[in-house]
């Protein structure tokens, strides 16, 4: 069960360069595992200033979470006809960086599905590089019913 940037790109609704996860390396019933390095990519959009504040890789952890949700509600299907929903939520954030574009690794992204219903998604995440825990908390998605 793997996944390139493509392909992950098909399943959510982001695309070009706002597709931040570039592989999924696994996944079950209760979460995913994703990477990336698009944090050191000078012509990431989230970046302003040369800098990518690492509260920005919460949009990571948000992306992984509804490729999980897609992943686990459309096992076999490869179109992008997810139902998409919006981030309203982020809360525990611990930052372990300040700026994540000095970041020289690849990041690893882990979302927990702690609540996965019609109207939403609640999400535990962890963002790190190497060693390093960057960021960690719960994230909700607002779903159309």
């Amino acid at each position: 069960m793997r996944m390139n940037g493509a392909e992950i790109e098909a399943r959510i609704p982001h695309a070009g360069a706002m597709c931040l996860l570039e592989h999924a390396d696994g996944w079950d019933g209760s979460g995913i595992r994703c990477r990336s390095a698009s944090h050191r990519d000078a012509a990431n959009p989230l970046r302003r200033n040369g800098r990518l504040h690492a509260v920005q890789l919460v949009e990571y952890a948000a992306q992984a979470a509804a490729l999980h949700d897609y992943l686990i509600a459309n096992p076999d299907s490869g179109d992008s006809s997810g139902k998409g929903g919006m981030l309203v939520e982020v809360r525990e954030v611990s930052l372990g960086v300040d700026d994540a574009a000095t970041i020289g690794a690849e990041l690893t992204i882990e979302a927990t599905a702690e609540l996965r219903a019609a109207g939403g998604l609640i999400y535990r995440f962890r963002i790190c590089a190497a060693d390093d825990e960057l960021v960690t908390g719960r994230l909700t998605i607002a779903t159309p019913a």
